[in-house]
């Protein structure tokens, strides 16, 4: 393959890992996977996520980076776990739901570039750290390529960009689970007393 053609390839690749790295639906369930598995939230944010972004979650649905074709999450996950290779014999938990969006955000994850992944978690963030440096010398790399690195400091850098966008979603989607919570307490309270007044 030219080398052109493999540059054209990994780019499309990017392409679909950002467009799963911006789904909603799959981040939600990816940070379900997370926040659950995690000790570190308690029920009341796990209950939080649970009900704001779990349930409220439509069929998961991305774009595999190898084909370029949009692939049904929960049909892939069904054909996945068939005994034997046998129709219908497919066993399927909620569980495998959300490790299944969990390991297609984590593979997508991989296929971006540094200054993607600062884009996904704050926007600008990447043009603040430019400027304030003469050179960003990682921003152009892919994550992939700074895990598989011989160089332990590259690696390790690489390992800490997964590391630290996970932390984010799930903090992110703990906070608006949290916020959704807040207001539909807001809007019970709002509800009762209109109620009254109205009588």
């Amino acid at each position: 393959m030219a080398k052109t053609d493999e540059v054209k390839k990994i780019e499309r690749q990017r392409k679909a890992a950002m467009y799963n790295l911006g789904d909603r639906t799959l981040t939600n369930l990816a940070a379900a996977y997370l926040i659950d598995s995690s000790k570190d939230y308690g029920e009341a944010v796990n209950s939080a996520v649970e009900e704001h972004a779990y349930e409220t979650s439509e069929d998961p649905k991305y774009i595999d980076p190898e084909t370029g074709k949009v692939v049904n999450l929960t049909k892939s996950i069904f054909k996945k776990s068939r005994q034997d290779g046998k129709r219908y014999s497919g066993n399927v938990s909620e569980y495998d739901l959300i490790e299944g969006s969990l390991n297609i955000i984590g593979e997508s994850l991989a296929r971006v570039k540094v200054k993607d992944v600062l884009a996904l978690m704050g926007g600008n963030t990447f043009q603040k750290l430019k400027s304030k440096t003469k050179s960003f010398k990682h921003a152009d790399r892919y994550v992939s390529e700074l895990v598989q690195s011989e160089n332990e400091e590259e690696k390790e850098l690489g390992e800490k960009m997964a590391s630290f966008y996970f932390t984010y979603l799930q903090n992110m989607v703990a906070g608006d689970a949290l916020t959704s919570r807040a207001n539909q307490v807001r809007s019970g309270l709002e509800d009762i007393l209109t109620e009254k007044k109205a009588a």
